[in-house]
């Protein structure tokens, strides 16, 4: 997230984060920075020119500064440890708004800075999980997080939180995922990979209107640091459960890998994600797999230069490390 700076410079961060909030709390509909549409609530930061448009259903965001998109509506969502998706089926509540103003010093500057921004507390029930979605906006920038209490006892597996971009961006980003002071490379958002990983801080330019945006962190506590922009044009093999639902199929995630090995051999066939070598810093690989009454397995896709399909003695002869699997699905 960032303060106002006077440029034109929009800061958007996303972090969950576990924390207590008291939930449910009203705030009169009558405040002239909330805007209520049938399923969706549209939020505003304090002079009114960026908009954050929160949806339910499928919990999804999107942002606009002076009426031009830049988020196109993007899904926000955890997997945690039963497969399921809490962004999805949610139900919002009444947000909470509180005009924010405070001044401090800035040290280096000898200055003092006003932080003026607007905070939306959005109170979301997903089935029997309750949480708070959390916006702040400020003229230049804003950021969310996903608030739990302190007892939700969850256990995330992975993010599925998305940044849709417009494709006629122009994007500066480092896949030197070691060193995080790489060569920046440059180019059209619409021609990149569709299964590049890029790190977090990666700017897009929109030619001709003297916008940029920078999609970043902050504020992490208890949570993973380093976060990485993974599949964000693309390629994502958490996705695929989309497909699945679509056409009515019985096929669930699964991100434990010794849980996977064991309930394989009920289903018989799979669809696994993996990375080849270290996580984050290798190419991920997608392979379908089926049970040979040997014990062993069939694998389909194993290998461009090899014919398929390989046959091997267990899934420990690709996926090396446990930490190399990303995801299984089967029926």
């Amino acid at each position: 997230m960032m303060r106002e700076t006077g440029r034109r410079l929009l800061g958007i961060g996303a972090r969950a984060r576990f924390a207590a909030y008291s939930l449910f709390e009203k705030k009169s509909s009558g405040d002239s920075n909330f805007a209520p549409e049938a399923g969706k609530y549209i939020l505003k930061s304090p002079d009114g020119a960026l908009e954050v448009t929160v949806s339910g259903g499928r919990l999804t965001y999107s942002a606009s500064v002076g009426g031009i998109t830049v988020i196109e509506p993007s899904e926000i969502g955890l997997l945690i440890q039963d497969g399921r998706n809490i962004g999805e089926n949610v139900t919002l509540g009444e947000p909470k708004i509180e005009p924010c103003e405070e001044t401090y010093r800035d040290l280096d500057a000898e200055t003092d800075i006003t932080d003026r921004h607007m905070n939306y507390i959005i109170p979301v029930r997903a089935k029997k999980i309750i949480y708070s979605f959390e916006v702040r906006i400020w003229n230049d920038g804003f950021g969310f997080r996903l608030l739990f209490g302190k007892d939700t006892g969850l256990l995330i597996s992975d993010e599925l939180t998305r940044f849709n971009v417009p494709g006629d961006t122009v994007c500066r980003y480092q896949t030197d995922l070691k060193k995080m002071q790489g060569k920046t490379l440059t180019q059209k958002t619409s021609e990149l990979s569709q299964s590049e990983v890029f790190s977090c801080m990666t700017a897009f330019e929109f030619p001709g209107k003297s916008i940029y945006i920078m999609i970043t962190e902050s504020d992490i506590e208890n949570y993973p640091k380093g976060s990485v922009l993974m599949g964000l044009f693309g390629s994502n093999p958490y996705m695929l459960r989309h497909y699945f639902q679509k056409r009515g199929m019985s096929e669930h995630g699964i991100t434990d890998y010794e849980r996977f090995k064991r309930e394989f051999p009920k289903a018989g066939s799979a669809i696994i994600s993996f990375w080849t070598k270290r996580p984050l810093l290798s190419s991920l690989h997608t392979v379908a797999v089926e049970s040979m009454e040997n014990g062993g397995v069939r694998v389909y896709n194993f290998s461009n230069s090899r014919p398929d399909p390989r046959e091997l003695s267990g899934f420990d002869d690709f996926v090396k490390k446990s930490s190399h699997f990303i995801i299984g699905y089967i029926k």
